[in-house]
């Protein structure tokens, strides 16, 4: 009886440390999904955006919001057949193209403030003298563990629809949908096709489409899609449709 006795309370004993390993670790997977708080001293926003501004244009993705890069994605899923260049897309230097003065332009950080527990505001100056002195303000977001670039503001920007980057997102789509109605059919048609890599595109490591699927595939996409708003235009002819998915089927071929 007593043997018996000690066997229970041994199996009882084991129960209860199974049944506190199981508490411990249910506890420990509920702490780690809880989203760590945002470090909101000036000092680690300082710190995080410096530490962006060494990331290569490629790797944009790492430092752009959700929100931000999905309305980016939306902008450039149809081709751009402007033809004054227009561009969307955030840069440091405030996408300045051209160099002005003899010293390397400067990208400074200003003020920092802190919004809330999730949200913050970078004052940004892009120097380049004598030609320019560019004021724009970072508005970040805490996501995913780490401080990201939900919006850019652009205050001297005074272009209705210009005046931040989630704004000319939807500017520029717009801009192109009406074109591709509106503009002369031909010179649509001409545009597209003037699009297509040429085989050196896909065999030189200096091209974008090297080895590059993805990018490949963005291309086609684009195509595809801005032929159906072409398709919208009073001009357009299934003749053209059709250079135009030859070309697509062309592109294909490379993935």
């Amino acid at each position: 009886m007593k043997t018996m006795k000690l066997m229970i309370w041994a199996f009882m004993a084991i129960m209860a440390m199974d049944c506190q390993a199981n508490e411990s670790k249910v506890a420990a997977e509920a702490a780690s999904s809880v989203p760590s708080p945002a470090p909101t001293s000036t000092t680690a926003i300082r710190q995080r955006v410096e530490q962006m501004m060494q990331v290569e244009y490629e790797h944009y993705d790492q430092i752009l919001s959700t929100g931000l890069q999905k309305a980016l994605d939306h902008a450039y899923s149809i081709y751009n057949i402007s033809e004054n260049d227009t561009y969307v897309g955030f840069a440091w230097n405030a996408n300045v193209l051209d160099v002005c003065g003899d010293k390397e332009p400067e990208v400074k950080i200003g003020d920092i403030k802190v919004v809330d527990d999730n949200h913050a505001k970078v004052d940004m100056r892009y120097l380049d003298k004598p030609c320019y002195d560019i004021l724009y303000v970072l508005y970040l977001v805490w996501e995913n563990g780490k401080w990201m670039i939900d919006d850019v503001d652009y205050p001297d920007t005074e272009e209705e629809g210009w005046g931040n980057l989630l704004s000319q997102c939807n500017t520029y789509y717009n801009m192109m949908v009406e074109a591709y109605k509106t503009d002369p059919a031909q010179d649509i048609l001409e545009n597209m096709l003037s699009m297509e890599p040429s085989e050196e595109n896909y065999t030189d490591p200096g091209t974008i489409y090297y080895n590059n699927p993805k990018e490949v595939q963005h291309l086609i996409d684009q195509m595809s899609k801005s032929l159906e708003l072409f398709k919208k235009n009073p001009g357009y002819k299934p003749a053209m449709g059709k250079q135009i998915n030859d070309m697509i089927a062309r592109i294909r071929k490379h993935l």
